[in-house]
């Protein structure tokens, strides 16, 4: 987990030089990057040829603004 206070643009292009440091991403199979919804989270997954997904706290919001409270929507941690 990685947070700061700056633009989505600059923010992935620091950690993205940060994680390279510490992994070799082109033996990664597949990169998944877990965000909000916010348009520059699902940029930062194109930037890693990866996947965006709603991380797990904004998707169960969606559903339950969708679907409202239920079995399937509280059993998401």
């Amino acid at each position: 987990m990685c947070g700061g206070i700056i633009d989505g643009k600059r923010f992935w292009e620091g950690f993205s030089l940060n994680l390279a440091k510490e992994h070799d991403l082109s033996r990664a199979r597949n990169v998944i990057v877990g965000r909000d919804g916010a348009s520059w989270g699902k940029e930062s997954a194109e930037l890693f040829g990866g996947l965006f997904e709603l991380d797990r706290f904004h998707l169960k919001s969606a559903l339950y603004q969708k679907f409202g409270s239920g079995p399937l929507v509280n059993d998401i941690y």
